[in-house]
């Protein structure tokens, strides 16, 4: 059985195309901005962002994986707030839209159930802001909606048709996309 991480689904929401080409080709690209991106995980001072939200512990690349959904992934870290573990996830970027917020809504769907303890809250951390996403229960239920669009697609034979868009600027499959 195909399982997905909470970054395949953001990738399925920026373009399902992409995600198809990386389910179904052998490249597996390795570009600039995913090693710059990585460098600068590495260097995120996590107890810092930990202590600006007011939690008592910060745990850092927590493997998860889910019993219920086709759903594993490495969470960045998750702070203690009270009896409640939220999701931090780090992004280099600046804007926030929803595919950030699936992201991280489907990381506190795996934290809720490797707890036990509901999750309320998410933090997506920004080089300029920390952003609260709030976990609703409709929240929950469009990012795991999400999720089995994205095992829909990739189960498919041929790939979604192309979305241009600005991401196509650095995509890795833009050489491969209009074969």
């Amino acid at each position: 059985m195909i399982t997905l991480t909470p970054v395949m689904v953001k990738l399925f929401l920026q373009c399902p195309r992409q995600l198809w080409l990386a389910q179904h080709t052998w490249f597996k690209p390795l570009t600039p901005s995913m090693l710059h991106g990585r460098r600068v995980h590495e260097r995120v001072p996590w107890s810092q962002v930990a202590s600006r939200i007011g939690a008592s512990e910060v745990k850092v690349n927590l493997y998860l994986e889910s019993r219920k959904h086709p759903l594993h992934g490495i969470l960045d870290a998750a702070a203690k707030i009270g009896e409640e573990w939220r999701p931090l996830e780090y992004k280099h970027q600046t804007l926030i839209g929803r595919a950030e917020k699936t992201q991280v809504t489907l990381y506190a769907i795996l934290l809720e159930e490797n707890t036990g303890i509901p999750v309320t809250r998410a933090y997506i951390i920004t080089p300029a802001k920390i952003y609260h996403v709030k976990t609703t229960g409709a929240l929950k239920q469009r990012a795991l909606q999400t999720l089995y669009q994205a095992l829909q697609a990739i189960a498919k034979t041929i790939p979604p048709p192309p979305r241009p868009s600005p991401l196509c600027k650095t995509c890795p499959y833009k050489n491969q996309c209009y074969l």
